[in-house]
């Protein structure tokens, strides 16, 4: 996960490798509410007393209705708040949509996808689905929001005003949920946990986990608008080696539009825990920005192929002496369990540059014990890099598992929490 703090400064900062050439995925003109509109009612904006229940309404006792959906091939037999039947329909990529009606004239529109897919895709297509209406429409905006009481999801809502002075909002909930990916819509002034209600039990429906696969959901924030929702999973092999993935969405405000971003970091090591491959993707507006595969020899020479910014990214690099992630573990384990004053950190990191010499290096960092508990520990890491100007504090389990980490690199603070499974609570901060 500390590799998602450099990733999410690049995307806050802009013009950086990772995000250059990038564009929100359309915008809408925003212009300020009329004056004579005064009272808020719950919205972003100042409205009419008279949109007060229209805002506020909810519809949270609907029976749970069974349903049987199919993902990737698999089949989950799910329990959903419907006021009728839902209609179910397969998706060509092997997901699957539902049309879900919550309420008298409010239908909720649900897609699941393949969890190894990108869930900004997802939320793309709503997006554009929101641009693509918006004729008609004025003084769009939006707000994004982590959802509570789910492990991994995410809340978007924009709010317009039609040319006859009618007010909506549109609003699309999304997050992961062990093997699949869910996005649901609605399009209604009210309905927040009504639609919210639906995605967590289509999130609990597809929760499945295995005695193999291990995952821990968190949450990213940052004071410059960006959220963030990932995913990390372990699964022990049969050969006793390990496949380690980290799935993540990225959303920020941007120009009345919205920029999306998907990213996903994958690492087999062996028995030995040393690493064999690795991959390295990233899609921008749902477009394929970065997609690199890194091979390691048993005489530790890499081969590195892929892409990076639309120019090919093929070469290799002698051997390098650098921990896996499933080392780099082991060695925050010891430092909290020993009480070690002081460990290093090897890494591998691919260069920005496609054509750069060579396509990777090694990325150290120190790691000192600040403090200890029977629950919990804190950790600083000052990277050995020259990128000095940035500091990461890491609270940690008795096992060296993450609990909270805050990174700062100048006024960029990113924030990362886990959200799932529970972990030891903190002091206040």
């Amino acid at each position: 996960m500390n590799t998602m703090n450099r990733v999410a400064a690049c995307l806050l900062v802009g013009g950086m490798a990772l995000c250059s050439g990038c564009r929100t995925s359309g915008s809408v003109p925003e212009k300020a509410p009329p004056p004579e509109k005064t009272t808020l009612v719950g919205s972003r904006w100042a409205l009419p007393e008279s949109l007060a229940d229209a805002v506020a309404k909810e519809r949270l006792d609907t029976p749970l209705v069974p349903v049987t959906v199919n993902v990737a091939g698999a089949s989950y037999a799910l329990q959903v708040p419907a006021a009728a039947p839902p209609v179910v329909t397969a998706e060509p990529d092997g997901g699957t949509s539902l049309d879900v009606v919550l309420d008298d004239g409010v239908t909720g529109h649900c897609t699941g996808q393949p969890g190894e897919l990108r869930l900004g895709s997802l939320v793309l297509k709503a997006h554009r689905h929101l641009v693509d209406a918006a004729v008609g429409r004025r003084h769009v905006t939006s707000a994004i929001t982590p959802l509570e009481g789910l492990p991994s999801a995410i809340s978007v809502a924009w709010e317009y005003i039609t040319d006859d002075d009618t007010y909506g909002a549109y609003r699309l909930l999304a997050g992961y949920s062990g093997p699949v990916a869910w996005a649901c819509t609605v399009d209604s002034p009210g309905h927040q946990a009504t639609l919210a209600r639906l995605l967590g039990e289509l999130m609990r429906g597809s929760l499945r986990g295995d005695e193999a696969t291990q995952r821990t959901y968190y949450a990213m924030t940052s004071g410059q608008g960006m959220r963030a929702i990932g995913v990390e999973e372990r699964v022990t092999q049969a050969d006793q080696g390990a496949l380690e993935r980290d799935r993540v969405l990225f959303l920020r405000p941007a120009s009345g539009g919205l920029f999306i971003s998907d990213y996903l970091q994958e690492e087999t090591s062996n028995a030995g825990e040393a690493m064999v491959d690795m991959r390295i993707g990233s899609w921008v507006q749902g477009e394929l920005n970065l997609d690199v595969k890194v091979h390691r020899a048993d005489d530790g020479k890499l081969t590195v192929s892929g892409v990076r910014e639309g120019k090919a990214m093929n070469g290799s690099v002698e051997s390098l002496t650098f921990q896996s992630a499933a080392q780099r573990r082991r060695v925050v384990r010891d430092l909290v369990e020993r009480g070690h004053d002081a460990v290093m950190l090897d890494s591998l990191d691919l260069a920005d540059d496609p054509e750069a010499t060579p396509l990777a290096e090694v990325v150290r960092e120190e790691l000192v014990l600040i403090r200890r508990t029977d629950d919990w520990a804190l950790l600083e890491a000052t990277p050995q890099d020259g990128e000095s100007n940035s500091v990461s504090l890491r609270w940690v389990d008795r096992h060296g598992d993450m609990i909270r980490s805050e990174w700062t690199r100048g006024s960029i603070r990113v924030v990362t929490e886990i959200t799932w499974p529970p972990v030891p609570r903190l002091p206040p901060r």
